[in-house]
């Protein structure tokens, strides 16, 4: 119920996000990351997905949690 009122910043992952970040960059030039689409499965509540979609505002971005 918590989640529904967020996004809330999740600080656990936060090392995370900056790991992927990085190793998109090291593959991808933001300009190409704004003609991409991300999918992301198993995303729980899909904060990863939203602070990826900010900072590389992907051409679409998808969470789709199977639960």
């Amino acid at each position: 119920m918590l989640n529904a009122h967020g996004p809330y910043n999740h600080g656990l992952w936060d090392p995370l996000i900056r790991g992927v970040s990085a190793e998109i960059l090291e593959n991808y030039s933001k300009l190409q990351l704004a003609e991409m689409t991300i999918l992301d499965v198993g995303g729980y509540d899909g904060w990863i997905l939203v602070q990826l979609q900010q900072e590389f505002g992907f051409k679409l971005a998808v969470c789709v949690e199977p639960r």
